[in-house]
């Protein structure tokens, strides 16, 4: 399945203490909406970062739920620009970038 980013909310405080998340949400192929959450220090962050951009196309997004995106998928930058990762991005980096919505 593949989706589009339409939405990247500002990172926010995860409830579990000293995580932050970033919300994505999606317009999917099929027309409805879908969001993931997505903590900068987990590891499938990696499969992400670089793809985080409003109006990209994500392939291979799988569901866990009708309107929750597995952030486990192995996706991949079906449509779009990927952002340059020549360091590591710090909020206010991608803030300045314009990737949160």
């Amino acid at each position: 399945m593949w989706g589009e980013i339409s939405k990247i909310e500002e990172v926010k405080n995860s409830r579990n203490a000293g995580n932050k998340f970033i919300r994505v949400h999606f317009k999917l192929e099929n027309g409805k909406w879908a969001k993931t959450d997505l903590v900068p220090g987990f590891r499938n962050f990696r499969r992400w970062k670089r793809l985080l951009k409003i109006g990209n196309v994500i392939g291979n997004i799988r569901l866990k739920n009708k309107d929750t995106v597995d952030a486990d998928s192995f996706v991949f930058l079906f449509i779009g620009d990927k952002v340059k990762d020549e360091h590591k991005l710090s909020e206010e980096e991608m803030m300045k970038m314009g990737v949160f919505g």
